[in-house]
């Protein structure tokens, strides 16, 4: 496994970041992998040199954490060698209160992360898309509370536009506030709309950049082009021609030709995994 720093941090982070939502609870999402399903692939990752593992408080509505946390108990992992993310700004409950980015909802969640997690911090604490309710000052004020709390090493944020982000690095940087240091956002070869403005931003601000999505599910089946893509055209879009000439010349499969094709930029990408083939070919690769 090799390892780099998140963006101009000292922390190391394995070149591969194992997703969480798919692990949780069935009553969340159908295709999500219960506890006992979800253990196998978080030992084949540890036993790989995966030390990075991403979720949310949204995920399952906190299974998703609660798994993350028991397992790493079960299988004997110390805290201090795994690099734990997590985010804040899904809605959780009916409550008016229980969701987005203020203060209140940012501090109450925090602490409910950390319990189900069974942790005294998270490493990387994200903030999950912008809020357009709340000022961006009111969030980046809790958030850097947070960190002088000991309750998480670093923050993030994900998706969302690159001005936006520009925006609260400056906020943060005027009031002397922790900054962002990466960025989780939806870049794949079929999306590459980052190039434009997010990436050069996040690189010439030594961001560290956590792609999700890096592979989408109409890169694995062939079967699927057509119905991801009936809304723009009939015809399959020319990257899939490019692709698949690649496939049929060597055994690799069209999921792992889009992992071969990335952005220099992109660091660290999360993939979530719901079979154990997959994720060792992922490793693998």
């Amino acid at each position: 496994m090799q390892y780099v720093n998140l963006g101009k941090t000292g922390m190391k982070v394995s070149r591969l970041c194992l997703g969480m939502m798919s692990y949780g609870s069935k009553q969340w999402r159908e295709w999500v992998l219960e506890e006992a399903d979800a253990k196998p692939f978080v030992k084949r990752a540890l036993d790989a040199g995966i030390n990075f593992f991403d979720t949310a408080d949204v995920y399952s509505l906190g299974e998703s954490e609660r798994v993350t946390g028991k397992l790493f108990k079960d299988l004997g992992v110390r805290r201090e060698n795994v690099v734990v993310a997590s985010k804040v700004n899904g809605q959780m409950s009916d409550d008016i209160n229980d969701r987005g980015l203020s203060r209140k909802h940012i501090m109450d969640s925090i602490d409910k992360s950390l319990q189900r997690l069974q942790m005294d911090y998270v490493d990387l604490y994200q903030i999950h898309r912008w809020d357009y309710e709340v000022p961006i000052e009111e969030t980046l004020e809790a958030l850097n509370d947070i960190v002088r709390a000991g309750k998480a090493r670093y923050i993030g944020a994900s998706s969302m536009f690159a001005w936006q982000f520009a925006k609260a690095l400056d906020t943060s940087e005027k009031h002397g506030w922790t900054k962002f240091v990466s960025m989780q956002d939806h870049y794949n070869l079929a999306y590459r709309e980052e190039e434009r403005e997010m990436i050069p931003l996040c690189v010439n601000e030594g961001i560290g950049i956590i792609p999700w999505s890096l592979a989408r599910k109409l890169l694995w089946h062939g079967s699927c082009i057509s119905r991801m893509f009936i809304v723009r055209s009939s015809a399959q879009p020319k990257w899939i021609t490019l692709i698949k000439p690649l496939q049929r010349s060597t055994s690799n499969s069209l999921m792992m030709k889009s992992k071969s094709w990335k952005n220099p930029t992109s660091r660290t990408p999360s993939w979530g995994m719901r079979k154990i083939v997959a994720l060792g070919l992922q490793i693998r690769f």
